[in-house]
């Protein structure tokens, strides 16, 4: 019989993994909570509205550099955006996520890396370069 409302429901194995996981964790895995990552998320949907907003405009007004010409502004910014978005594929290789199953963040490296090369890893690098 469930009886809902009471502590008896709680689940303490996964608190007690979750623990765990923090005490093997290294100091250089993000994982999907931590205020940094958070914050690059954040800062990745804003150069992404950028992006979105500003290359139709950029293809169909602006004319093309040619060579021997100075980098205007808008130029610099953009190699800056897409710098951004490099740094950010090698975030995707350090962060952890969270397992569907479990629930609980996977911190394994050989884990995080066959996670973003078999998903998001290929759009990502095609759409920096």
């Amino acid at each position: 019989m469930i009886n809902y409302g009471t502590t008896k429901n709680i689940n303490t194995h996964k608190a007690d993994s979750e623990l765990k996981i923090l005490k093997e964790k290294s100091s250089y895995i993000l994982l999907p909570d931590d205020n940094i990552k958070k914050y690059w998320n954040v800062l990745m949907v804003f150069l992404l509205a950028y992006v979105a907003l500003w290359l139709p405009i950029n293809v169909c007004f602006q004319k093309f550099q040619t060579k021997g010409e100075k980098f205007t502004n808008i130029t610099i910014i953009d190699y800056c955006v897409d710098g951004l978005f490099v740094i950010d594929i090698f975030l995707n290789f350090i962060s952890a996520y969270d397992d569907p199953i479990t629930g609980l963040p996977v911190i394994n490296m050989k884990s995080i890396a066959q996670n973003y090369l078999t998903g998001w890893f290929i759009i990502d690098f095609i759409s920096v370069f």
